[in-house]
């Protein structure tokens, strides 16, 4: 198991390379601490978009950051 990259340098660029509106869900769930509706409302996204987004985010921040498998 790979331990979890905590630099913050690093965080923020993955974060930052994210694609639009993948970026946007995760810095309002992430940072905002805005839930899932309130998320979608503001972008103008379905819930459903909402939780693909940010699964997404999750998936290529880690795959960024060299903590997350290919697939």
């Amino acid at each position: 198991m790979t331990e979890i990259d905590q630099d913050p340098d690093r965080i923020r660029a993955a974060v930052a390379a994210l694609p639009e509106p993948m970026r946007s869900v995760f810095r309002l769930h992430s940072s905002g601490g805005l839930d899932y509706p309130t998320i979608g409302n503001r972008l103008g996204i379905s819930v459903c978009e909402v939780e693909r987004q940010l699964a997404a985010a999750i998936v290529e921040i880690g795959r960024t950051l060299g903590n997350a498998p290919d697939g």
